[in-house]
């Protein structure tokens, strides 16, 4: 079922070089968001401003309901994050960081963890220092799939990735939200990643948030949801309606799509958030 993962409610605060200035908004399971914006707009510090204890910003954020401020470790352990900031020991194998750092984490599983590295063919037995970019992101990610986080921070880990992950991971993401147990946050200032791949995509520009709009892909997948919902609906109605008039009535399917479509704008889109 839907829920609110995270939420900012006008969180102003500085960084070492950028600010965040009245940010406020929501994200809701289920769904893939993008945050883009140049280098310097205030992307990585709004990340940063979740993630670090000594963060300092007035206003409030809540990671699946929890106030980070006022219960920080509870809140990180719902999140999952990848980045190349993200810190693991780099003369370990990847199965030693899972084994010594899954601990902090309630829901870890090392099996998942070991199962997701096959999937991304990366052995489990290669020290982190000796991975290439792409698998220490590949690793990353593993660790934060098997500890199951309600939300995936993922921090400008797209920009050089080969064609073939790139597809894999967009693919992986798109899976990891399908039950709406989770949602994930991109950050990248590659647009055309954010808009082929996410349901709702925003900006950063000078530490100010612009609001979240329909991706181009997330406009798709409404519209599939629309079409599967009229479909269920048609089903039901067309043989009511068909005794009613007693006759099979032509243009029947129009009729009803034109009156569906109808209903839906007047009740608006389902999962617009601000």
């Amino acid at each position: 079922m839907e829920k609110e993962i995270l939420r900012f409610e006008q969180v102003t605060g500085k960084g070492r070089k950028f600010r965040l200035q009245n940010v406020d908004f929501t994200m809701k399971s289920g769904y893939i968001y993008g945050l883009t914006g140049r280098n310097g707009a205030g992307k990585s510090t709004l990340i940063k401003t979740i993630l670090h204890e000594q963060s300092r910003y007035k206003g409030a954020i809540y990671v699946d309901g929890i106030p980070v401020k006022e219960n920080y470790a509870a809140a990180c352990r719902k999140i999952g994050y990848v980045s190349e900031d993200n810190v693991f020991f780099e003369k370990c194998t990847a199965m030693q960081n899972a084994e010594a750092l899954g601990v902090f984490y309630d829901d870890f599983q090392i099996e998942r963890f070991c199962k997701q590295m096959r999937a991304f063919d990366v052995p489990v037995s290669k020290q982190y220092g000796a991975m290439s970019r792409g698998e220490k992101l590949k690793c990353q990610l593993a660790f934060a799939i098997a500890h199951q986080p309600v939300l995936y921070l993922i921090d400008e880990a797209t920009a050089g990735m080969d064609a073939v992950f790139r597809l894999q991971f967009f693919d992986c993401m798109r899976r990891l939200v399908e039950d709406e147990s989770c949602g994930v946050l991109l950050t990248s200032h590659i647009t055309t990643d954010l808009e082929r791949n996410t349901d709702y995509s925003a900006v950063m520009e000078n530490g100010q948030f612009s609001g979240w709009t329909e991706s181009i892909d997330g406009i798709l997948r409404q519209d599939d949801r629309e079409q599967e919902a009229f479909g269920k609906i048609f089903c039901e109605r067309k043989n009511m309606v068909s005794r009613l008039f007693r006759v099979q009535i032509c243009g029947i399917y129009d009729v009803f799509l034109w009156h569906y479509r109808l209903a839906v704008s007047l009740s608006g889109r389902v999962g617009v958030h601000s």
